[in-house]
Formats: C-alpha cells, structure tokens, sequence
C-alpha cells in the first residue's frame, strides 16, 4: 500500500474549525487514531488513510457542511511553513501560484496541480493521484489558496472563477459569499481560476532576493522530500529528528510514522537492514557532516546526535572513521 502522506497543518486547522463548533481536539484525534504529539507537531505528518478517518469524524461530529472552508480560512498563516513565505515574498501572483503549486509535495504527497492557460485566465487544476478527489481536501485547498491571496493582495480580493467536481454540501450561498465570485458545482475538473490582467501585475510588498532563497530552499527540501512507499527513508528522517532526546525506540519511530512497529521491521528486513543499523547509519552521516564543518564543538555533535557524553561518540567515531572527531576535524582542515 502506497504510503502518502499529510502535514498535521491542515489536521490543526480543522482541529480550530471543530473546536468553533463545540468539538474537542482530543475527541476527534481519539477517533481518527492520531495521537496529539504528532497532530501539534509543527513538523508532524499523517497517512492519508488517517486523514480520511480524521475529515470523517470531523464532519460527523461537528455537523459543519463547511468545515473544509472554515478550516481553510482559520490555517495560521505560516502554518504550512516554506510554501507561505514564499507566497509571502512573491513579486507578482503568478510566481507565488507556480512556486506553490510546484512543491505542494511539500504538503501533501496524494494531490497534484496542474496550471492550465488560455484565453480567459489562468487555471490551476487539482487532481488526484489514488482515485477520486475528495472534496473536503479540495474545499480546504482552495480556501487556503484565497487566504493566502487575500493577505497578499488585500482582503477584496477574489479569484476569477471556483468550480467543484461535487455539489454543494450545503446552502450555495455559503460558496459564493467566501470566493466572492462565480462558483460552479458537479463541474468536470476542481479548478481554481485568476485574471489574466492580474497574474504578471507586479505586487509592492514581493521581495525578489528573499523569494529566490526560499525558491532554493523549497527546492531542495522537494527533493529530499521521501517519495511515497519509501518508508525507510521517512524512518531515517524521523530518526534524524528525534536524535537531541537520546537514541528513540522504534516504537516512538513508529508511532510518528503511523504504522506499527511490526510494520516498520517488516520494511526494513525487505531492505535487509535492521532498526539499529538505521539509527547507526544516521549517526555517521551527521557525524561526519558536523565534525568536518566546525559548525558545532565535539561535544555539542554528541548532544545533537543523542549520545550520553563526548567520549560515547567518540568511540563510535572511531569505529566509522578509524579517527576520533578531533583527527578527523583536522584532517578536513577544520
């Protein structure tokens, strides 16, 4: 089974919309099977079969036909980190629409953009990679996406055309008051629509020099980003993260990446490697990284890397290396 994955981002802003209804966080996560460190964690992803047990419990229990778009309005700006500031920075909307589209895995690895232009406009279309779109994920979408222009451009701002490949979940009037234009329902593609005026307009607030060094850096964390199925490159990552509080327990690795640790093992002995070696493994290539770029103290890359003091890191540099940090510091030039 493919293992596509959702920022917790979206979890938190449906989480804000619930709570407006009455709903707790905790009674929705309890539901959905996500637990509250990963749902609050400003990094924390979830799989797409406990984002579709999550927007199910949120609609069933906050009877809200427009929860998507609730949520889509209450997504702290910031909240989908890189792929915000660089909408932030953009020079013109259509910059900050192709930058977004382009690294929306960043995001959310099971939609897909396509940017369609003619004569009337551009077209940003949403597509599905596993079957049909549901619809709260494109409702969401699309509100985040107006928000985000709203902030940029002024809170007037409307696109050109909304249409939906479902009907209306509840009154229409509810749609055409938030987009404030024409909004289509049971059309033949989920398309989000801008003037053809206002999409090169140049925008005072842009900052080309920042919106360049945040283009790199959304395209290096593309593609570093783990592609679906690569479990035991996510396993890496979340490892890699963990490493300040000590060597984690392929249960709370697990956990993070909700799938069971049976799972996990079963992945890894498909790759014939253990859970150990992983961990070793991510040791020595930030080891080796830290220690030659003099960024940190021998003894700060052993509290970064988890280990209980100096010397414990020092042996284990010596079984990769045959050097101590310090010798092979020095034989980098560091």
């Amino acid at each position: 089974m493919q293992e596509h994955r959702n920022t917790t981002a979206t979890v938190r802003a449906v989480l804000k919309a619930a709570e407006a209804a009455g709903v707790t966080a905790e009674r929705l996560l309890d539901q959905s099977g996500i637990s509250h460190e990963i749902a609050f964690d400003p990094d924390g992803e979830v799989t797409l079969d406990a984002m579709k047990a999550f927007w199910e419990a949120a609609y069933r229990e906050t009877a809200n036909p427009y929860l998507a778009i609730d949520a889509g309005i209450r997504a702290a700006h910031g909240s989908y980190k890189t792929l915000d500031y660089l909408f932030l920075a953009a020079t013109t909307p259509g910059d900050g629409v192709r930058r977004y589209i382009e690294h929306f895995r960043l995001i959310n690895t099971w939609l897909n953009f396509t940017l369609i232009e003619d004569s009337e406009g551009h077209h940003v279309v949403l597509e599905s990679k596993i079957g049909p779109v549901p619809f709260a994920a494109v409702e969401i979408t699309f509100a985040v996406l107006v928000e985000r222009f709203r902030k940029k451009l002024g809170s007037e701002w409307a696109p050109l055309s909304v249409e939906f490949l479902h009907e209306p979940k509840g009154d229409p009037s509810y749609y055409h008051g938030f987009f404030r234009t024409k909004v289509r329902f049971a059309a033949a593609q989920a398309r989000l629509s801008f003037d053809k005026q206002g999409w090169d307009a140049p925008i005072a607030s842009g900052d080309q020099g920042l919106f360049d060094v945040l283009s790199d850096h959304a395209q290096n964390l593309t593609k570093q980003r783990p592609q679906p199925d690569d479990l035991v490159t996510r396993a890496q990552h979340q490892i890699m993260r963990s490493l300040g509080n000590g060597e984690p327990e392929i249960e709370d690795v697990a956990q993070a990446l909700s799938v069971s640790t049976r799972t996990l093992q079963r992945r890894l002995a498909q790759r014939d490697v253990t859970y150990l070696q992983i961990v070793d493994q991510v040791r020595e290539d930030q080891a080796r990284n830290l220690v030659a770029s003099g960024s940190m103290s021998i003894s700060e890359v052993a509290f970064f890397l988890g280990y209980s003091d100096q010397s414990a890191l020092t042996r284990a540099f010596k079984r990769w290396t045959g050097l101590t940090p310090r010798k092979f510091r020095l034989a980098q030039g560091q």
